[in-house]
């Protein structure tokens, strides 16, 4: 399990669970945090989270009041330093910048590979609108390590840029004075739909 650390206004990890523990013992990680890790449907209040993955006791060893830094395990000692170190690297607005290349270099991929078929092969394929908006929201989802409302907004405008590009492609190819919305039909419609809502969903489930 990797989770994500909401924390003072900025976003860190993700984490595995061993390391968001050890960061709760050290006390570098405050009850007023949020958390998130795939699957979650928002993201969670730290004490609800550790309800339901509640931090091992420690070893009879380490009694808590010797638990000085010479006595840390080699764990919770990488994981200060991760917190630490990432702290002010992984800003909201890094976040975002991440986020819209990485949209955008999909939805020019995305596009660029649905005008190549549709000028080779003279069809517009419709399911390939749809694996467009899949595209562009794993890339705002995991390569451009954005979530939330925003991030879905990006991921479902790059899916229709990248849309637009092979329906670009497709009115150029056919020409005689035929237009995009030409091209719309019923069932380009529903693939169109459906690759914005894959973007949403992908790109969402963090706050």
């Amino acid at each position: 399990m990797q989770i994500s650390v909401y924390n003072n206004g900025q976003q860190l990890g993700p984490f595995p669970l061993d390391a968001v523990h050890n960061m709760v013992r050290l006390g570098s990680l405050p009850q007023t945090a949020h958390v998130w890790y795939e699957g979650a449907p928002d993201w969670i209040p730290l004490p609800t989270f550790l309800q339901q993955y509640p931090v091992p006791a420690a070893p009879a060893a380490m009694p808590m009041q010797a638990a000085g830094t010479s006595q840390m395990s080699p764990g919770m000692i990488a994981a200060a330093h991760a917190h630490g170190s990432q702290a002010g690297q992984i800003s909201d607005a890094q976040r975002l910048m991440r986020a819209t290349i990485a949209g955008g270099v999909a939805a020019l991929i995305g596009g660029g590979v649905w005008a190549g078929l549709v000028i080779t092969t003279g069809v517009e394929i419709g399911w390939v609108a749809w694996g467009i908006g899949v595209l562009c929201g794993l890339s705002v989802s995991k390569l451009g390590r954005g979530h939330g409302s925003i991030f879905q907004a990006m991921a479902a405008v790059f899916s229709l840029i990248g849309i637009a590009i092979g329906k670009m492609a497709y009115v150029m190819s056919e020409g005689s004075g035929m237009t995009v919305m030409d091209t719309l039909g019923g069932v380009d419609i529903i693939f169109v739909l459906l690759a914005i809502a894959s973007a949403w969903q992908i790109a969402g489930g963090n706050k």
